[in-house]
């Protein structure tokens, strides 16, 4: 017996029933049949757990794919791309890391949905879905500062290549335009108004830590030049 295409296939049902007798909720009325049906000793704890294991697998492998869609992963080629007609000193688009819903995912899992979006892998990491059971502001930040990093490495790629065009076209100014198509930022801290936990002074701390990052940064990748 296949209980999750079984329950799919009363849920459409009842979504059927639902649009035309307002009263119906048909999520309620499923949970209503299956608690009806643990009562009655039809189906198990186990019977639920392996449905929702199943769910949960399959939720897992497109939320999976929607990354891949989202960051273009998906549409990757190996041409290179060209800067002519390009006015690379001028922003031409920012990404802005955000909180919400981010960290409903746990942080290992998090990484884990990342990691399969970039390797086309399925780790299928245990209790994906379970909500955190505590996250502070710090921890955000903290977390808010790695995807940064991990941002403005790519668009330090980026602009190797853009300079790397530029001293072949513009071969005796090229050093007077600096590459500033893409930036990366976050709000994860700053937030004064929509926030009771963050106050002037976390803020100012914040952005004091993200410059001292930013140099030791700056430190690292010149001790590799």
């Amino acid at each position: 017996m296949d209980l999750q295409k079984q329950w799919q296939d009363k849920l459409k049902i009842l979504r059927n029933q639902g649009m035309s007798i307002t009263d119906i909720n048909p999520v309620s009325a499923l949970a209503e049949m299956i608690d009806d049906e643990i009562y009655e000793s039809r189906v198990s704890r186990h019977d639920i757990k392996n449905v929702l294991k199943d769910i949960s697998k399959e939720l897992w492998r497109h939320k999976v794919s929607d990354l891949r869609y989202q960051s273009g992963l998906n549409r990757v080629n190996n041409k290179q791309f060209s800067i002519a007609g390009l006015d690379i000193t001028q922003p031409l688009y920012r990404a802005v890391f955000t909180a919400h819903p981010t960290f409903a995912l746990k942080k290992e899992v998090s990484q884990a949905l990342v990691y399969d979006a970039v390797t086309e892998e399925t780790s299928n990491p245990l209790d994906a879905f379970s909500s955190r059971e505590s996250i502070n502001l710090e921890e955000e930040h903290r977390e808010a500062m790695v995807a940064l990093r991990n941002g403005r490495t790519a668009v330090n790629l980026i602009n190797k290549l853009i300079i790397n065009q530029n001293t072949k076209s513009n071969p005796e100014s090229w050093q007077d335009e600096i590459p500033s198509v893409l930036g990366v930022a976050t709000w994860v801290g700053y937030d004064l108004d929509g926030r009771t936990d963050i106050s002037w002074v976390d803020s100012f701390s914040f952005r004091l830590y993200e410059k001292i990052e930013s140099l030791k940064n700056y430190k690292d990748a010149l001790e590799k030049v």
